[in-house]
């Protein structure tokens, strides 16, 4: 019964036929763009809250790191850098000195830090 329905609308040029097709059509469309609207709200709030994840991990962080910073440790900033490890959101992080330089970082893509002492560079393996 439908389908001969939808062949009777289709077929038709009447003006009842053609009044129906403008209302499926514009409920599709309807459909559509109220689709696309969810979609961009929730790639919106997505990104809220993984960045404000990132600004509060970022601030445990750098709290955990200032001390070493502030010794001098660079092991012990790398080790802080390790903690970040159990995210999976952070794929990389790096602590530069006060002269801009860069002091310890974490690459997960190796999975090792990177301990800065001077100009040399030793990698330290993380083990999972």
């Amino acid at each position: 019964m439908l389908l001969q329905l939808g062949k009777r609308v289709a077929g038709t040029s009447s003006l009842a036929g053609r009044l129906t097709r403008a209302a499926l059509e514009s409920t599709a469309l309807a459909l559509l763009v109220a689709c696309l609207a969810m979609n961009v709200l929730v790639y919106g709030w997505s990104r809220a809250t993984l960045r404000g994840q990132a600004q509060v991990q970022a601030a445990i962080a750098s709290d955990g790191v200032g001390p070493a910073l502030l010794f001098g440790d660079a092991k012990a900033a790398g080790e802080t850098l390790r903690l970040l490890a159990s995210s999976p959101d952070i794929r990389r992080a790096t602590v530069f000195d006060g002269a801009g330089h860069v002091f310890a970082e974490y690459d997960v893509t190796t999975d090792q830090m990177v301990l800065v002492l001077g100009k040399l560079r030793l990698p330290f393996v993380v083990k999972r």
